[in-house]
């Protein structure tokens, strides 16, 4: 193995590296058909030589091939146009050391935090799961950039819930994913959650303690105009779940707790009546308020010296609240049944809403705000891969913000009426006209704003882009329900009124416009000549060709707008046609939508021969007769 370098006998095939001489001028014989070899191939070449005569050490070998390379003219790199224009980027060793200095120099990253080990899907049993973890993804990721949409009492709420323990997150943020503003028995809170939470009991402890906020008297002129804003607000005082013993003091609220058998079985002790649980609960509550209680008749417990001395020590309140009625005992019954119940504090739970909807920047109202984002991790619900690169500035001010979450609250009102609980009814529509007409100042407000804005602000329409999570977006929707509503009501004038007032404005909801056309144009022509308020004429007949040639005009100002989709252009074009013989326009004037007619769909004609078996029993199997089904 001495020997393991070795030349050649033969001089042709020598290589002048291996002979040792700096004559590089030289050419061996095939060089013209051969390419440069490589430093590796050269080295190769010489382990496959044969000479036994002379000998080779590698690392002399390995020198004078680097000495060759160095003093070879070394050529410039070739450049692009693109790499020409960029800045030089050092690679040499010293760049190489000030990047080291750097990376040593900047504070080390945890990666225990929320966000990689939410990426990373890394939850440990008993410390995180992917319920808190995208719980408090969402807080961290608003409060990082849009802390100032939020005040002294929301930010104090915050930081008294990272004070809280993994598993009592665990268990809030479990009952959040649930229904809303229900109440939970603990019993079954303990069977659900007892693999994930060891002490069930001292997490529900930390949810129902009682923790101060700090007072507000240094409010700023901006926060006192959005106090009208919010339909809810912090005190003094908050808890993350309330106690079924506070809340619970009637029986409207009491008996929905029960399931059908539990109800069932208190029925039959109150000896009522009823077929399904909404029967069963409207009978109790009847029965219990209707009864009379023995101590409204005059009785009172004085057999024992106990009953007399507790009466004796009972405060005056408590003794002039009498039992009129048999609420509270059946309410005793009720909540011995049910065991201690808890729920979500409804100030702190829509708290955490509003930090959901900052967070995913949603049009559209949802309860459950988590969903997504744990189906995608669970890879039950997939989505494109995208960079998120989120903006600070969709919010302007906290008062825009909360005029935001207000219209889209409106929003979600209108849509539990009209489309989540059945057929609405009059009932239900009187609701829908009512919300409107509590927003209806402040969305003509916000629409006179919004203009001004692009008038005079905007210069290149980019305020457009931002519309969506302006609260007149969704009061505008709100409106057009309302539109919806005015017509099944035949409130036809109101409708009428109401449809040009969303056609005069440009800036929210320009898809829906084509329906607005054709529904208003529909009024013009067959309803609104009766309840015109100021009739043109007292003949009929004339009063119908004035709204005739309204509505003639309104189809041919939908058809100009750019908004209206093409879909509402057959609409708009077959009633334009329609309107202009009935008004007998003369042909000259008359449109003409031949160019843009579609093309008659071919028919073709499938004809065939029904085949019947021959059955020697006329009447068939069943006594019906033969099939006739082809087979």
């Amino acid at each position: 193995m001495d020997r393991f370098v070795q030349r050649s006998k033969s001089s042709t095939s020598r290589s002048p590296l291996a002979t040792g001489s700096g004559n590089s001028n030289k050419r061996p014989e095939g060089a013209a058909q051969r390419t440069t070899p490589t430093k590796r191939r050269r080295v190769a070449e010489l382990k496959e030589s044969g000479d036994e005569d002379d000998e080779f050490d590698l690392p002399t070998l390995t020198k004078s091939i680097r000495d060759s390379e160095d003093e070879a003219p070394k050529m410039p790199p070739r450049q692009t146009a693109i790499e020409s224009s960029l800045p030089a980027v050092p690679i040499d060793k010293e760049a190489i050391e000030q990047y080291e200095a750097m990376c040593s120099s900047q504070p080390q990253i945890d990666e225990d935090n929320t966000t990689t080990r939410f990426e990373k899907r890394q939850w440990v049993p008993g410390k995180s799961s992917i319920y808190v973890d995208a719980f408090n993804l969402a807080l961290e990721t608003v409060l990082e950039d849009e802390s100032p949409l939020f005040d002294i009492k929301e930010k104090h709420v915050f930081e008294q819930w990272r004070g809280l323990s993994y598993e009592t997150q665990y268990l809030y943020v479990r009952l959040f994913l649930r229904k809303t503003a229900s109440w939970h028995r603990v019993e079954r809170l303990h069977s659900s959650y007892s693999n994930d939470i060891t002490d069930v009991d001292l997490a529900i402890e930390n949810l129902l303690e009682p923790r101060e906020l700090p007072g507000d008297s240094s409010n700023s002129p901006e926060e006192t105009r959005s106090e009208g804003l919010e339909v809810w607000s912090l005190g003094d005082t908050f808890t993350f779940a309330d106690d079924s013993q506070e809340y619970i003091k009637t029986m409207a609220d009491a008996t929905p707790l029960l399931s059908l058998d539990e109800l069932k079985a208190l029925a039959k002790d109150a000896k009522v009546k009823g077929k399904n649980k909404a029967d069963l609960v409207k009978a109790l509550c009847h029965t219990s308020a209707r009864q009379a209680g023995l101590l409204s008749l005059g009785l009172s417990r004085q057999n024992t010296n106990e009953s007399i001395a507790s009466r004796d020590q009972e405060p005056e309140d408590n003794q002039e609240k009498t039992e009129v009625n048999r609420d509270s005992h059946f309410l005793r019954k009720i909540l011995a049944t049910t065991g201690p119940l808890i729920r979500l504090s409804e100030p702190i739970f829509k708290l955490f809403e509003r930090v959901h909807l900052v967070f995913y920047r949603s049009t559209e109202w949802t309860e459950n705000s988590l969903t997504a984002i744990i189906l995608a991790k669970i890879a039950r619900r997939n989505y494109p891969d995208y960079i998120v690169c989120r903006s600070s500035n969709i919010f302007d001010s906290r008062q825009s913000l909360l005029e935001f979450e207000l219209s889209m609250r409106k929003d979600f009102e209108v849509d539990k009426v009209l489309e989540f609980n059945g057929p609405p009814g009059e009932a239900g529509f009187l609701k829908v006209l009512e919300i409107f007409e509590g927003i209806a100042e402040r969305w003509r407000e916000l629409l006179r704003q919004e203009q001004h804005r692009e008038n005079h602000v905007y210069e290149f329409g980019e305020g457009s882009y931002l519309r969506r999570f302006n609260a007149a977006h969704a009061f505008t929707r709100v409106a057009h329900k309302a539109a919806y509503v005015l017509g099944r009501l035949h409130r036809y004038r109101e409708e009428h009124a109401l449809l040009t007032e969303l056609l005069s404005q440009h800036l929210f909801h320009p898809a829906r416009r084509g329906s607005w056309y054709q529904r208003k144009a529909l009024l013009e022509e067959r309803y609104m000549w009766e309840v015109d308020p100021d009739p043109v004429s007292t003949s009929p007949e004339t009063q119908k060709k004035h709204w005739q040639q309204i509505a003639l005009i309104t189809c041919e100002t939908g058809l100009e707008d750019r908004d209206c989709h093409l879909i509402y252009h057959y609409d708009l074009q077959k009633r334009l046609l329609k309107l202009e013989k009935r008004l007998r326009v003369p042909r000259r004037l008359q449109h003409d939508f031949g160019h843009v007619k579609l093309r008659e769909p071919e028919e073709h004609n499938v004809q065939g021969i029904q085949l019947v078996r021959d059955d020697p029993d006329p009447k068939g199997k069943n006594g019906r007769g033969l099939s006739t089904k082809t087979t």
